[in-house]
C-alpha cells in the first residue's frame, strides 16, 4: 500500500506516517468519547470516531460555507 503513495523520498514518507498516526489517534479519541458518553457502540473505536467526525462535518460545514461530501466507500 505504501508503494501506491508514489513517495520516494524518505523524509516525505516519514511525514506521511506522522500525519497518519495523528489522524488515527484523533479518530480513536473521538470514538472513545462516544463510548464514554454511553452511546450504543456498533463499530470499532476507529470507525465510531470516524462516523462522529463525518457527522459533525456534514452538520456544521454549511455554517462555515464549506461543502463536504464524504466518499461513500469509507462511511
Amino acid at each position: 500500500m505504501l508503494g501506491h503513495s508514489r513517495l520516494r523520498h524518505p523524509d516525505h514518507v516519514d511525514r506521511l506516517l506522522v500525519v497518519l498516526a495523528l489522524a488515527y489517534a484523533w479518530m480513536l479519541a473521538l470514538g472513545s468519547q462516544a463510548v464514554a458518553a454511553n452511546l450504543p457502540r456498533a463499530f470499532s473505536l476507529f470507525k465510531e470516531g470516524l462516523a462522529f467526525f463525518v457527522e459533525v462535518l456534514q452538520r456544521y460545514s454549511a455554517y462555515l460555507g464549506l461543502l463536504f461530501t464524504p466518499d461513500k466507500r469509507f462511511t
